[in-house]
């Protein structure tokens, strides 16, 4: 989503809207939902989240740029590689991020209904 929105900013620039703020904002409110269901979740409000987060759009810039220049295929694929090991590399930093405790709780078993 981050980084889909980013490449179409000028949508949310045309309703008046900051398109990293909007992210963020609809980021910590999933998070917060998210953490009622599981009893760990990402710490959005890390500033190292948000920082990898703005580091993957400029590689996805990059990556874009290439795509779109004219060299030759087997020139824009290497050129593609250390950015495509970094952008990996940047995901897995997020996933090993310490994430935080949910609001789960555990409910008895017998106390459990199917309610329709």
């Amino acid at each position: 989503m981050y980084l889909n929105d980013h490449q179409r900013s000028s949508f949310y620039e045309a309703l008046g809207m900051d398109t990293t703020e909007f992210n963020m904002h609809v980021l910590h409110e999933t998070n917060k939902t998210v953490g009622r269901v599981f009893p760990q979740v990402i710490d959005t409000y890390n500033p190292e989240f948000k920082e990898r987060l703005d580091s993957m759009v400029a590689m996805n810039k990059q990556l874009s740029a290439i795509g779109e220049s004219d060299a030759p295929e087997i020139m824009k694929s290497l050129q593609k590689l250390p950015i495509i090991a970094n952008f990996v590399g940047e995901l897995l930093a997020l996933f090993l991020m310490k994430p935080v405790e949910g609001g789960t709780y555990d409910m008895a078993s017998n106390e459990t209904a199917l309610t329709y």
